[in-house]
């Protein structure tokens, strides 16, 4: 039984990562047993809880390692050692059981350096990529009693988490990150469908791992307690309880240290740099989305070679009767009337030809996949620039906010002067309704400096993103290199076998092939021909 109740404390997750090290995120016997053994429990105790989490195997995995963490703090109480006295910690952090330290593992950390001012970015493309790696799978089977949903496993490199999630899980999740950062770079999420297929759910597991991608890679996002809640929690209804737990917290604007002396650091070259920052990007954005549709066709035509190979290997085999049902009946075999063995002659070269096309299928299909993983890179930053997009409209929303405080509160200022010129005073309604429209202005003034403040640095994170459109042109060419090497390599290997049963008697393979021998060439009336000369190229080549 999984460990499906309860919250799983900071301390569980500091455990995990000290002890998986590299091996997969898994803890091996030994290294667990060291760590339980220092609980004070009896052996047969701790033999139960083990039996109890490794799913009858030689390790542990996140889920199993938290499991008995929660049943080593529950022995420790003087519990039963059951899965049912986990139930009384179904809506709060599981028990932290009492275990000796651990050492902190040497590890690459990636951070911003302390002589880099506040408004100076900081981190370069190579300090992005190792702040995580993720991998999203779709989980084969569907779940549902009646309306059947798409589950995702989600897993972390650096955080050494897997964790199983829902769409609405990921929309959950989305919501309350832009509630808390409503000035910072939060990608969109793919559209939600119902009944899609299997072509839309591939395409939405992709995004959503551009998605998780971005968010991991984010200076800012990556260590946010909302972010780590999504990859740790393993209980039952992820959405329900991230919008119990994160709806209603307080925006970076209220929080941040940096939200408070915004106005110290924003200068007018600030924003007309942002201004001209957010054109830039637009123009980039539209460059991209064609690109990225030229990618999409490139990797399609692939994909349709890859398939039409498998269509001519298929239908050569029947002609050559490995797997024609007309064949064995004999229907076929009543061509051969006229004598000859012109008939045999062409079963027996597309029987041999049908393996050679499926080679080729085979190189287009291997070529697809390195195709895609290019589209990807695009499609990743193409998303990034989406959600700048997405972050200079709200800004301007912000901005918009600002001023209507400002018209009001200046309203406000003169009907004050009013009154007091007319040597009345303010009633006290007059006073408290001043008093907000000021408060109003200030708050507002404060979120539009930490606005900018806070565009200035994601437009320098694009900027830092940029090489990335280097590498995908770099891999793009080196790409389409391998591909047309490869399938002139598996093209070529297909000339010898056309050529033998060419009926032109021109042979243009001999003029291909390494070692130069001519091909005898097989005519329709059952004589051969030497080869013509070599042949320049392809151009005298009639297909067979």
């Amino acid at each position: 039984m999984s460990l499906t109740v309860g919250r799983i404390p900071s301390y569980y997750r500091d455990v995990h990562s000290k002890l998986s090290g590299s091996e997969g995120g898994r803890i091996s016997r030994q290294a667990w047993q060291s760590l339980a053994d220092t609980a004070s429990l009896p052996s047969a105790v701790l033999d139960q809880i083990w039996r109890q989490c490794n799913r009858g195997q030689d390790s542990l995995g996140q889920d199993g390692l938290f499991k008995s963490l929660a049943l080593i703090a529950v022995a420790q109480l003087g519990k039963p050692v059951e899965d049912w006295a986990l139930d009384a910690y179904a809506e709060k952090d599981l028990p932290i059981p009492k275990l000796a330290p651990l050492k902190e593992p040497e590890k690459e950390v990636v951070v911003k350096p302390s002589d880099v001012s506040p408004t100076t970015f900081g981190y370069t493309y190579s300090d992005l990529q190792k702040m995580d790696s993720i991998t999203v799978q779709i989980v084969p089977e569907k779940k549902g009693m009646v309306f059947k949903y798409q589950e995702y496993l989600v897993e972390s490199k650096v955080l050494k988490v897997r964790v199983v999630r829902r769409f609405r899980d990921f929309a959950a999740f989305h919501e309350c990150l832009q509630c808390r950062y409503p000035f910072r770079l939060i990608p969109r999420l793919p559209p939600k469908k119902i009944a899609a297929s299997p072509s839309f759910i591939e395409q939405r597991r992709k995004a959503l791992r551009r998605f998780l991608l971005l968010i991991r890679r984010h200076p800012v996002l990556r260590d946010d307690e909302i972010v780590r809640y999504f990859f740790s929690f393993t209980g039952a209804e992820v959405a329900q309880h991230i919008k119990e737990r994160y709806k209603a917290v307080l925006d970076e604007a209220s929080t941040s240290e940096y939200a408070r002396t915004a106005r110290e650091h924003v200068n007018k070259d600030m924003v007309t740099r942002a201004d001209k920052a957010k054109s830039q990007i637009s123009i980039m954005l539209q460059t991209i989305d064609k690109l990225l549709g030229v990618a999409h066709q490139m990797e399609g035509h692939t994909d349709a070679l890859s398939k039409n190979m498998k269509v001519y290997e298929k239908e050569l085999s029947n002609i050559g009767g490995g797997g024609s049902a007309q064949d064995t009946s004999g229907q076929l075999s009543l061509w051969n009337i006229g004598g000859g063995d012109l008939w045999s002659t062409v079963k027996k070269g597309t029987r041999d030809l049908a393996p050679k096309f499926s080679d080729v299928g085979e190189k287009a299909t291997e070529m697809y996949k390195k195709e895609v993983a290019v589209t990807e890179k695009l499609a990743y930053f193409y998303d990034l620039l989406l959600a700048y997009q997405d972050l200079c409209e709200r800004r301007e929303k912000s901005h918009s906010k600002h001023h209507k405080a400002l018209t009001k509160a200046q309203t406000a200022f003169k009907e004050k002067d009013r009154i007091t010129s007319q040597g009345q005073r303010l009633s006290p309604e007059d006073t408290d309704r001043i008093e907000r429209r000021d408060d109003e202005l200030v708050r507002a003034e404060g979120k539009n400096f930490f606005a900018i403040f806070c565009l200035h640095l994601e437009s320098q994170l694009v900027q830092a993103n940029l090489q990335l459109l280097l590498d995908v042109l770099h891999d793009m060419v080196t790409t389409q290199v391998v591909r047309h090497e490869q399938l002139h390599k598996a093209w070529k290997e297909l000339l010898p076998f056309v050529s033998r049963s060419s009926t032109s008697g021109v042979n243009v393979a001999s003029s291909l092939t390494s070692s130069g021998s001519p091909v005898l060439a097989a005519k329709h009336d059952g004589s051969t021909a030497s080869s013509p000369p070599k042949s320049q190229g392809f151009g005298d080549y009639s297909p067979w």
